[in-house]
């Protein structure tokens, strides 16, 4: 519906610098993935160099872990803090009634249970992720499943004239 901004990197990178603001010393801080969440990591970063403020954060992939460590914030696990002050994560698609799809990164489990154990959650995006109907545009729905459930998941999506296209994890280690 809404074609790229013609500065959509600073739309993004605005959209996180305004979400970090709600970060306070002493924050459990969910850190989600994707470019919008990237310039959030760093901000983070920013702001415990700059302003002395300590933060804890829960990664929720792979990748943000390494942001994470590579701007200074030391992470944790949600063993370690069952629960999270905030979250700052993205999104793939929002439509009018804040609807959304995350995880097109592949990171959709470790996002919604981040996002679950959460006390509040703060989507970024800007203004090319709006739509009137989630997956327009070709924007897919992503459902991560357990390699057992694929035949299920596999039938039932078919049976809702859905076109399931299996993406499997290639060249990364999201295990941690």
């Amino acid at each position: 519906m809404n074609p790229k901004p013609v500065n959509a990197e600073k739309a993004k990178k605005n959209a996180a610098l305004k979400a970090v603001k709600h970060v306070k010393d002493g924050m459990i801080v969910g850190l989600g993935s994707g470019s919008t969440a990237a310039y959030a990591i760093e901000e983070i970063g920013k702001r415990m160099k700059d302003e002395k403020i300590n933060v804890l954060g829960v990664p929720t992939s792979y990748q943000s872990f390494i942001l994470a460590v590579k701007n200074g914030i030391p992470t944790t696990t949600l063993e370690e803090h069952p629960i999270i002050d905030l979250s700052i994560d993205g999104a793939d698609q929002i439509d009018r009634n804040l609807n959304l799809i995350k995880g097109m990164g592949g990171a959709l489990t470790r996002e919604k249970i981040i996002a679950s154990a959460s006390s509040y959650n703060i989507i970024i995006a800007d203004e090319s992720k709006k739509t009137n109907i989630l997956g327009s545009n070709g924007q897919p729905v992503p459902v991560e499943i357990l390699p057992l459930a694929l035949p299920l998941v596999d039938r039932n999506v078919r049976r809702m004239r859905g076109k399931p296209v299996l993406r499997e994890g290639k060249g990364r280690s999201d295990r941690w």
